[in-house]
């Protein structure tokens, strides 16, 4: 077995030996940012944080498929096509993040690797650009956990085509609402909804419509007070409906 490390000097990335009980690949990886210099350990399995001065990006196919886990980075925004760069990408991880503010256009576009993207714990984080999240045909996980959004993310033009794909959206205290077509253009197979402990007041009517929907979970929502009797309108399957801590007001099923 045999680890790749990518050179910071002109050349392409050299292959070395492993010790003999590695179990990871690793290269330095620059976002294509000039006003970053983010120098990030990209492992399988291995965290990373910290900022550097700038960097040249350096590219590498060394590894089939990896993960990155960005953890308290101190970035104020992830740029477009941040990781344009790693065509093998499968996993990010973003967490515990204080600085964090936005997402911006394309942050996350035509990954045509990725599966799982979580950012968690970024609570300066109040702003996801409509086209962050885009083109990313292969993913069946993504999670937002205790973020500072106010506005629901948009998620319609992700066009994932895994069956079973899991959107959980957590512990977003300031996430007022479900907007109409929330979820459509998401995922066109069976999805699950995991949306607990937000601060949602009401689900707008259709706000799933044009889904294949396995389970909606509303779990611990406390200041839900409506959901519009037109929320389901528009969906082609399903769902089954798990809630409970709530305070309902207005809810009626059609």
């Amino acid at each position: 077995m045999a680890a790749c490390y990518s050179s910071l000097r002109r050349g392409s990335p050299k292959c070395l030996p492993s010790p003999k009980l590695a179990l990871h690949t690793e290269a330095v990886i620059v976002l294509p940012n000039s006003t970053l210099g983010l120098r990030l350990l990209v492992s399988m399995g291995l965290s990373c944080t910290g900022i550097t001065s700038p960097l040249p990006i350096v590219e590498t196919n060394c590894v089939t498929y990896f993960h990155r886990k960005l953890i308290e980075t101190h970035l104020k925004t992830i740029p477009s096509h941040a990781f344009s760069n790693l065509p093998n990408i499968s996993r990010i991880y973003l967490s515990i993040d204080a600085t964090l503010q936005q997402l911006e256009s394309h942050s996350f576009y035509n990954l045509s690797k990725m599966t799982h993207i979580e950012i968690r714990n970024t609570r300066s984080l109040i702003y996801i650009n409509p086209d962050a999240l885009e083109e990313l045909p292969l993913l069946k996980f993504l999670g937002i956990f205790n973020t500072g959004l106010r506005i629901f993310p948009d998620l319609t033009k992700v066009y994932s085509t895994d069956v079973f794909f899991i959107l959980e959206i957590t512990d977003n205290p300031y996430m007022t609402s479900v907007p109409v077509n929330a979820f459509q253009g998401l995922c066109n197979e069976t999805l699950t909804l995991k949306l607990y402990n937000n601060g949602f007041t009401s689900i707008q009517g259709h706000a799933f419509n044009g889904t294949k929907l396995d389970a909606v979970y509303l779990n611990k929502n406390k200041y839900l007070t409506v959901i519009d009797k037109d929320a389901f309108g528009g969906v082609y399957s399903g769902p089954t409906l798990l809630f409970h801590q709530l305070n309902l007001k207005y809810f009626t099923c059609v």
